[in-house]
């Protein structure tokens, strides 16, 4: 999230003791199904609305652009990701902590829109009972109490809803990001397109090579 004081780099929040409380307070949320894939997230602070783009490959590897405006200036932060996800006194978490946060958008950063950001960190704990809860998000290495918030907004992405003009929304339509992701849509899309032209091209055909074998057998 948005802050104007200097940005200062914190340790990984892999800590016991952070997670007991969290167990201890929250007994709310539902296990995340996560594989190699992309989904939505959207918050808000301090009136201010943010759009994530969280891209996922494993708990070692993730990336997430986060799209929101500032004093009328729209502003894209990339931020690396690494998890951690286990098990304590009945409980299961999943943690997602930020790090690098850096502006993509050149005057995010420039003089006249002083900005840093703080990476935000998103928090899941569920048990058997909890279904269907979102996470929580802070930009707290220390995970208060009060920072924790639920967010607006979680769901994966199908690709269909990749368009250009979403894509647009957190990468430069020249980025290699931007490129990739929009010639993985065109040829999911296509396949797609050729898979129900075969399958309805088989259910035309075969009515009538039915209907042409039995009048075949019936005239002999």
């Amino acid at each position: 999230m948005k802050n104007h004081k200097k940005y200062i780099k914190t340790s990984y929040i892999l800590r016991m003791l952070l997670f007991s409380f969290l167990f201890s307070f929250f007994s709310t949320l539902s296990t995340p199904v996560f594989s190699q894939s992309l989904y939505e997230i959207e918050f808000s602070a301090s009136n201010i609305k943010y759009k994530g783009f969280l891209v996922y490959f494993n708990e070692e590897d993730a990336y997430m652009r986060v799209a929101y405006h500032y004093n009328n200036v729209y502003n894209v932060v990339n931020i690396d990701y690494t998890s951690v996800s286990g098990q304590e006194d009945g409980y299961n978490y999943f943690i997602m902590q930020g790090e690098n946060a850096k502006f993509i958008t050149s005057n995010s950063g420039s003089r006249v829109n002083q900005q840093s950001y703080n990476p935000d960190h998103f928090v899941w704990v569920w048990n058997k009972e909890t279904k269907g809860e979102k996470p929580f998000v802070t930009d707290d290495p220390n995970f208060s109490e009060e920072s924790l918030k639920r967010v607006d907004s979680y769901k994966e992405l199908k690709v269909a809803e990749l368009t250009d003009s979403y894509l647009n929304e957190f990468f430069g339509k020249t980025d290699k990001e931007y490129l990739a992701f929009q010639k993985m849509r065109n040829n999911a899309l296509g396949s797609t397109a050729q898979n129900n032209y075969n399958n309805n091209t088989q259910q035309l055909l075969y009515p009538t090579f039915f209907k042409l074998r039995n009048n075949f057998i019936f005239s002999v």
